[in-house]
């Protein structure tokens, strides 16, 4: 099956959490967490701005359920129909 869409991961909805998260794992320095950051609000920013044709963003910020929900949907439906 070919799929002329690419799905990304992103955690677009919520940086403190994410910024938390990240800084639990304790992998990367403050600066380098700002930095993801902020590269991450750049490309949510190019999405929004219509940027992203023929991508689906997948926020993975919610329960796993979700997440996983919307991933199948867009499997098997197109991201147009799980958007």
């Amino acid at each position: 099956m070919r799929h002329d869409h690419r799905i990304v991961q992103q955690n677009i909805k919520q940086r403190q959490p994410l910024r938390q998260r990240l800084m639990a794992r304790g992998r990367e320095s403050q600066a380098d967490i700002e930095e993801r950051l902020a590269r991450n609000a750049r490309f949510t920013a190019d999405l929004i701005a219509g940027n992203g044709a023929g991508l689906f963003v997948l926020d993975n910020s919610g329960p796993l359920e979700n997440t996983v929900e919307r991933l199948l949907c867009c499997l098997d439906h197109g991201h147009t129909a799980c958007a």
